[in-house]
């Protein structure tokens, strides 16, 4: 859209690495978007994202990304979305965190070894 541009995609980005769930990246796929290289250039240039991170513009390796959106679209038109920004943000996140259980990858966190460390984590029980 007219308003996506580099500033949008490199805080995109740097919102994404903040993630503890998101290492640093050894290959970032991304559709061609005009914005994305040159925000990725940036984000090396700042040590953000490691120089030698490979950058694919290719569509079709979205495409395994893009259908994990479906998972949450498809439960949420029939409850004809949300009504505020902290509802759509809580409900969400509780979804995001169920689907890295079944595809276990909260184990590629170093803080977390078994599903129970991971669910505590997510609402502050301590063990």
């Amino acid at each position: 859209s007219e308003k996506q541009d580099k500033k949008a995609a490199k805080a995109f980005f740097e919102k994404s690495l903040k993630k503890p769930s998101n290492p640093n990246p050894e290959t970032i796929n991304t559709d061609k978007h005009a914005a994305y290289p040159p925000a990725i250039e940036d984000l090396k240039k700042e040590g953000k994202i490691p120089e030698d991170t490979k950058h694919l513009r290719v569509k079709v390796l979205n495409n395994i990304i893009e259908s994990d959106h479906a998972r949450f679209k498809q439960p949420c038109k029939p409850m004809k979305w949300f009504k505020t920004f902290p509802t759509a943000a809580n409900t969400i996140a509780g979804m995001e965190a169920m689907l890295m259980i079944k595809k276990r990858q909260f184990k590629a966190m170093k803080n977390y070894e078994t599903e129970v460390q991971f669910v505590h984590s997510l609402f502050g029980i301590t063990a």
